[in-house]
């Protein structure tokens, strides 16, 4: 005998007994119980058990004073996790998140910032309410200077994968030419060459030297200048001074180019006043 076959036994002995006490009708067959349970799963349990042997007298068994409820399947409500905001890694020497409840990989526009703290910067996106976080850790811990609640800034988002390739740039600035921070982590199939639209800056993958080390050289207003890997660069421009650092660049020999992006450059530019 089952356990459902047994509490179905324990059920209809019970209300057999409770019959017998207080004298209702009892049932003259199967079918009497049968028409008042609207569940077919549970009408084949009622036959397995009769014809099993499995339930007392069916005389003894009242008839159902009410047809009997349909069964409900139990669900669990898991609620969808709510978004939580990135950690920058400890240890990190730089890097730059960004965060919304609403993801947004694509942005050129309007940013207003609502509150500035060390390595976080909070804003809406033009004119809409949700709030756009920035988290941000600069060399040396550098706070980005020149902002101010309520300022209205330049912002630029692009965060794709195209071709297996990674295409992640952020770009604050005041206007299109006053920049606050640069986050460049790009590539592809060639070496990487690019050139910002509205500002004077363009930066080129060179093939390694004689130390398998490659090099990117850049071009910011009047300055020409190349980094390696790991090299940090201050230049001076109309609105101050800025910080070049470049984490990498990844340049491989050809006869290792794969599917993605085996040319790849990771660059940071920040303001220092």
């Amino acid at each position: 005998m089952t356990k459902t076959h047994a509490r179905l036994l324990v059920v209809v002995t019970a209300a057999a007994a409770a019959c017998q006490r207080d004298g209702p009708p009892n049932v003259r067959s199967l079918d009497d119980i049968l028409v008042t349970v609207p569940d077919s799963a549970m009408r084949e349990l009622w036959r397995r058990a009769a014809a099993a042997g499995q339930l007392p007298a069916l005389g003894t068994i009242p008839v159902p004073r009410q047809r009997v409820s349909r069964r409900v399947t139990a669900s669990l409500l898991v609620p969808p996790a709510q978004p939580r905001p990135p950690a920058i890694p400890r240890g990190s020497v730089a890097d730059v998140r960004v965060f919304s409840t609403t993801p947004v990989d694509h942005y050129l526009g309007a940013f207003v910032a609502t509150d500035i703290t060390p390595g976080r910067i909070v804003g809406r996106l033009g004119s809409g309410p949700e709030p756009f976080t920035i988290l941000y850790k600069l060399p040396e811990d550098r706070p980005v200077p020149g902002l101010q609640v309520g300022a209205k800034l330049s912002f630029a988002l692009r965060d794709e994968v195209v071709n297996g390739s990674l295409q992640r740039e952020l770009l604050l600035s005041i206007g299109r030419s006053h920049l606050l921070l640069l986050s460049l982590s790009a590539g592809g199939r060639r070496p990487y060459t690019r050139g910002l639209e509205g500002l004077p800056l363009t930066i080129r993958q060179q093939a390694p030297g004689p130390d398998s080390i490659s090099a990117v050289a850049i071009t910011y207003f009047a300055h020409r200048f190349t980094l390696r890997p790991g090299e940090q660069l201050q230049v001076s421009d109309p609105g101050g001074k800025v910080a070049f650092f470049l984490m990498a660049s990844q340049f491989p020999p050809r006869t290792q180019v794969q599917d993605g992006d085996p040319y790849h450059v990771i660059l940071f530019v920040y303001r220092l006043e």
